[in-house]
């Protein structure tokens, strides 16, 4: 099975976790959902890219079990964060059918520097519909939306890295652009997958049926708190 390694100027050489997480550029998240009106399967991944260089190339490196052998899909440039430093990057790609992924994701930099992110040496595996999160990250956003598409309550799908038996999920939001602010607790959903991520779940309630909503997403485990907050931009229905 192939497997994929961080190439730098003397060779092949494997990043130990705790040097990954020096590693700002990373995946966010990924999914592989039904698309096309039900007859095709979208991948679907958010990945933090550093702006070291203004000449870049993002690639998505994937292999199933009906590719001749280990493809390469180029990503797009979706927008700048807050940070100056740093960028989203977004990959899509239809398949025919579900089927299991096994992925990574490299950034080949104008000075010749390549960088991957291939979670820690073994690949990022999606093994049909689902969500899955990056190496660095706790907790990720997989979808939200207005239920019924009317604006009287948000729905929502977390994805949760079981790092404790004891954590909290907390969304914070606003629908007046942040003027006021309420807090309503996620539920848990389903038990970690192979990869260690639960599912979560969050109900928002809009009894004044305001036209948008702002919210982030706060996790307490292990005597941290992480906040997913759109790399500063917050999240927007």
């Amino acid at each position: 099975m192939a497997r994929f390694y961080v190439l730098s100027i003397i060779g092949f050489i494997f990043l130990s976790p705790s040097l990954w997480a020096k590693a700002p550029f990373s995946l966010k998240v990924a999914s592989q959902e039904t698309g096309c009106e039900q007859e095709c399967v979208v991948f679907k991944a958010t990945l933090v890219v550093p702006n070291r260089s203004f000449e870049k190339r993002i690639f998505w490196h994937y292999s199933t079990a009906d590719s001749d052998g280990w493809q390469k899909v180029e990503g797009e440039y979706e927008r700048p964060t807050q940070d100056p430093e740093q960028e989203i990057w977004v990959v899509e790609w239809e398949f025919p059918k579900e089927q299991r992924i096994e992925f990574a994701f490299s950034y080949e930099m104008g000075n010749g520097t390549t960088l991957w992110d291939n979670q820690n040496g073994s690949n990022y595996v999606l093994d049909g519909i689902g969500e899955t999160l990056g190496i660095h990250q706790w907790v990720g956003l997989a979808k939200a939306n207005w239920l019924n598409g009317k604006a009287s309550s948000v729905a929502g799908v977390l994805m949760v890295r079981n790092i404790a038996y004891q954590k909290s999920i907390e969304i914070h939001y606003s629908f007046d652009r942040w003027k006021t602010k309420s807090v309503t607790q996620g539920f848990f959903e389903s038990e970690a997958n192979e990869q260690g991520i639960e599912r979560w779940g969050f109900l928002i309630d809009n009894p004044d049926e305001a036209p948008e909503i702002d919210y982030v997403i706060r996790l307490e485990a292990q005597g941290q708190v992480v906040w997913e907050d759109n790399q500063g931009l917050t999240y927007r229905l």
